[in-house]
């Protein structure tokens, strides 16, 4: 029923998040990162019309200039993924809320994730809040299963003082500052 229940809120999901993508012109700030991801296949250099180099987002700027190559400069192709990023999205979120709360929460929150306006409404334009959103999850996601996943099995936990209750700390700490570390690295680098 889980299963059933997470299959059907994906596929409402992409509906929402795919039928007539290119229904609204472009605004300004994804034909910025459009003509950007243009330029970056013709030349090698992501420049706007001005001649200034774009030099922002660049890892969306990279998926952008991969979707335009396959459907063209147009508003599909530009905001394809996005969309396919906000369904990623629908998953991670119930994989995290499944850790923390159980099956039915996580379908819960599945479920609002799909149909939640703000999240519909950023799958579906030319800019970098789903992929930092999906990376985002991607870090909480391995912390929780690097970090705290150990915990939920008492069962074969080391007893503490023993040397096998040391490396799991350490290997845990380890986990934890490499976690933090790719948070500027996916902020900075997204944004």
């Amino acid at each position: 029923m889980i299963t059933a229940g997470l299959v059907l809120c994906l596929c409402c999901g992409a509906f929402l998040r795919f039928q007539n993508l290119d229904a609204a012109s472009m605004w300004v700030d994804e034909v910025n990162l459009a003509f950007a991801a243009d330029s970056y296949l013709k030349t090698g250099v992501d420049l706007l019309p001005s001649g200034e180099i774009h030099g922002r987002a660049r890892m969306d700027l990279f998926l952008v200039a991969l979707s335009q190559s396959v459907f063209g400069l147009n508003e599909t192709g530009a905001r394809l993924p996005s969309a396919c990023l906000g369904l990623a999205s629908i998953i991670l979120v119930f994989f995290i809320a499944k850790i923390l709360h159980g099956d039915k929460t996580a379908l819960m929150a599945a479920f609002l994730t799909a149909f939640s306006h703000f999240e519909i409404g950023w799958s579906r334009t030319c800019r970098m809040y789903a992929l930092l959103q999906v990376l985002t999850l991607l870090l909480v996601l391995g912390f929780m299963r690097g970090f705290e996943g150990q915990r939920a099995d008492r069962r074969r936990a080391p007893r503490e003082g023993g040397p096998e209750w040391r490396l799991e700390w350490a290997v845990r700490i380890a986990w934890m500052l490499l976690c933090l570390m790719l948070v500027p690295v996916t902020v900075f680098g997204v944004h």
